[in-house]
């Protein structure tokens, strides 16, 4: 069947650049990591702190429900290297999680409606980014059969544009004083829509037709052997943004809001390491796979030396010119707040390490060990969030999300080295 011109380049092949596979997955990824900060500029424009501290919080707890959409289902996936899971029991997975997702959303937030917490209009706001973020969710079990296909561009310009064109509509909505849930609104149907066309554009292109028939065994296994993975990623995002539920709990919606604006620097780290890392974790698949553990530890530590790289350029930008920046941004004065940044930069440093160190531990198969190191760091930052707090205030907060993710990192670390370790030894009897 002949396609057209936009199928056609939507679905051409990258012929082993990763470089526009880098470029394509950068501009999707980072579009989807900033939207919130997009957002909150228009929003700082248009509407109060209350309403900006609200988005915030909103995002924090969306982006926890989208993680366990996921399931941690993308790095196993695109790592099936035996394709021991056919495509349609991955997505009847995805199904079964965005669902469950979306209902304990409703139910939580309905909880913290009727205790008081919330306000209805709070609620109603957060439920509808989660959403939002929902639609990515089923989307993404899509692009993890492109990238498991070798046709990973594909995925990225879906994500491109689909990323693109909601931020910039909801954008546009919010800059006409529009209510700012209407708005919301608008974006889930736009995205669900949008995401359709696109998925539908291209997969007869890309991947043979599957009969999708419910495998209920397959599809409950891959979810079983998955559970590790959605604790620890989900685990992942809360620790990330520990300091934003702790505030949302003890501090209230205005220093929610400031608190939101430092972080987006945070977050540049942590994009640009997935941008550089994520099209190459297939080919740390296959490293391991061949038994090439010493090429395997070399892109581990080339990785990391990438993030410490990244992270002392965003220090040094951050500290000469960031707040000034921001404050610029968002309309709000924020150069009192230094101290409180550099230690975020330093924090958001660590997450990021973590966060990649999760990818060859899932390659080498240990994922009890990601969702361990997550729990005892939550477990650390809900015994010690009070304390913080409460002594430092926003700069305690701050100390949190440093030593929560300083723990992750040698943990996660330890794990690696045992497992390259235990590799080495068993190479070295193979050739003896």
């Amino acid at each position: 069947m002949k396609t057209n011109a936009f199928t056609s380049w939507l679905t051409k092949k990258s012929k082993g650049n990763k470089l526009v596979d880098i470029i394509w997955n950068a501009a999707g990824s980072g579009l989807s990591a900033i939207q919130a900060a997009v957002l909150l500029i228009f929003i700082a424009a248009r509407y109060d702190l209350k309403t900006s501290g609200i988005v915030t919080i909103g995002y924090a707890i969306a982006n926890l429900f989208l993680t366990v959409a996921r399931f941690g289902v993308r790095n196993y996936q695109v790592t099936d290297r035996s394709e021991q899971g056919i495509f349609p029991d991955y997505l009847y997975a995805r199904v079964i999680t965005v669902g469950a997702s979306l209902l304990a959303a409703v139910l939580f937030l309905l909880f913290k409606s009727v205790s008081g917490s919330y306000e209805i209009g709070k609620s109603l706001v957060i439920l509808e980014i989660t959403a939002l973020k929902l639609v990515d969710a089923y989307g993404d079990v899509y692009f993890g059969r492109y990238q498991q296909l070798d046709r990973f561009l594909s995925a990225a310009k879906i994500l491109t544009i689909q990323q693109f064109l909601v931020t910039a509509l909801i954008c546009l909505l919010i800059a006409l004083r529009l209510p700012i849930a209407f708005a919301f609104a608008v974006g889930i149907v736009f995205s669900a829509l949008l995401l359709a066309f696109l998925i539908r554009m291209s997969v007869r292109e890309i991947d043979k037709p599957s009969a999708f028939s419910f495998r209920r065994e397959e599809v409950f296994s891959l979810l079983r052997k998955c559970l590790p993975l959605c604790v620890g990623t989900s685990l992942a995002i809360y620790v990330g943004n520990i300091p934003k539920y702790a505030i949302d709990s003890m501090l209230g919606e205005d220093k929610q809001a400031i608190f939101g604006y430092l972080m987006l620097p945070v977050f540049v780290v942590t994009l640009l390491n997935q941008f550089i890392y994520l099209p190459f974790v297939k080919d740390l698949g296959d490293l391991w796979a061949e038994g090439k553990t010493a090429q395997f530890r070399r892109r581990i530590l080339m990785q990391c030396g990438i993030v410490a790289g990244l992270s002392l350029a965003v220090l040094i930008v951050g500290y000469t010119i960031g707040l000034p920046i921001l404050s610029w941004m968002y309309r709000v004065e924020l150069r009192g707040f230094g101290k409180e940044f550099l230690i975020l930069l330093l924090g958001g440093s660590l997450y990021s390490l973590a966060f990649y160190l999760t990818v060859p531990i899932t390659t080498v198969r240990r994922q009890k060990s990601i969702a361990l190191g997550y729990i005892v760091a939550a477990a650390f930052s809900l015994a010690a969030q009070r304390s913080f707090i409460t002594r430092f205030d926003m700069r305690g907060a701050a100390w949190l999300y440093v030593f929560a993710n300083l723990i992750l990192v040698l943990g996660y670390g330890a794990v690696l080295a045992a497992e390259i370790r235990k590799a080495v030894r068993s190479e070295g009897e193979t050739r003896s």
